[in-house]
Formats: C-alpha cells, sequence, structure tokens
C-alpha cells in the first residue's frame, strides 16, 4: 500500500510545472529537478529580455552624490557615437560591495553607492550589456 501512495506521489510531483509571474528568460537556474526545496526558495531567476535600467556604482570615496531626477547622459559600450538623455530614478540606502566585474583590480574589493539610471527606449541593450554614464552638472 505504502509503495503505491509512494509512486503517486511522485507521479504528482514529476507533472507540477511551475509558472513564471512574469515573461522573461532563465538567467539562472537555483535547484534543478528532483532537489529539494523550500518554500520561497528560488527555484530560477528570470531577466526582462529587455533592459529598463542600468545601475551604476558610485564609489564611496566620490566627492559628491548623485540625488533621484538628476540628468544623465548614457551611451552604449558597443557604440561610442550615439548618446542619449535620461536620468536618475533612485539612489540606494547604504553602500554595497560592487560587482566584481566593474572592480578596477580584480583582487581587491570595492564598494560603492548603487544608482539606478532609466534607460531611453532608443538605446537598445541587453540585460548586463556595460554602458558609459556621463553625470551632467
Amino acid at each position: 500500500m505504502h509503495e503505491a501512495e509512494l509512486r503517486e506521489a511522485e507521479l504528482r510531483v514529476a507533472a507540477i510545472q511551475i509558472r513564471s509571474p512574469v515573461s522573461g528568460q532563465v538567467a539562472f537556474i537555483h535547484a534543478y529537478p528532483g532537489q529539494a526545496v523550500t518554500a520561497g526558495q528560488p527555484v530560477v531567476t528570470i531577466a526582462d529580455p529587455i533592459a529598463r535600467s542600468v545601475v551604476v556604482y558610485f564609489r564611496e570615496d566620490a566627492l559628491s552624490l548623485p540625488e533621484a531626477g538628476a540628468t544623465v547622459t548614457l551611451y552604449s559600450k558597443r557604440n561610442r557615437t550615439a548618446f542619449y538623455d535620461s536620468s536618475i530614478v533612485a539612489v540606494g540606502a547604504q553602500v554595497e560591495l560592487i560587482p566584481e566585474r566593474h572592480w578596477s583590480d580584480p583582487t581587491i574589493p570595492e564598494w560603492g553607492l548603487p544608482v539606478r539610471v532609466g534607460l531611453p527606449r532608443e538605446l537598445s541593450l541587453l540585460p548586463g550589456e556595460l554602458v558609459g554614464v556621463l553625470f551632467n552638472r
């Protein structure tokens, strides 16, 4: 009897489909089939296929700090001839570890204040793509 119940439970689990609340692309898999997870634990990370903002880090030794609403100029690192006007959407609440790919020296961690900058529709970027940001004074 227990074997039949166990087999039935295994079939129900195998038939479970997890639906994403948003559309996008799988950016990272946190758990694989057959792996146990708890409620609230991420299974996958979904990335929006269209970048809508970029995060800029102000080094912790910056002389001045940005404010939400301030204007900036953006350009793609792939196309350094086209410039786009934008603005700061939000400024982080605290200094945090900057992602390693942005460190000047890959052996020395760097810290900075995250600043989210909106992307104009005409600036087509891939999520994670590097951009240049010029802060207007």
